[in-house]
């Protein structure tokens, strides 16, 4: 069997986290969402927001690859 070599590009690091929001009344228009500069997020928050990323990450990838 042959094999391909792939060179994958790591995830994008955001500059900032969103805030979330309730969302408003169509009437009053788009607002630009507001967000947080990472430099700005506790080092105890960015921990746990990562974590639960990887966490979602490798769960996705279990439920896309079934049974395996």
């Amino acid at each position: 069997m042959a094999s391909i070599e792939t060179e994958l590009q790591p995830f994008r690091v955001p500059n900032y986290v969103l805030v979330c929001r309730e969302t408003g009344l169509k009437q009053d228009g788009l607002k630009p969402q507001a967000g947080i500069p990472l430099k700005d997020i506790p080092n105890k928050t960015l921990i746990q927001m990562c974590d639960d990323f990887k966490a979602s990450v490798l769960s996705k990838a279990r439920a896309d690859r079934g049974n395996e």
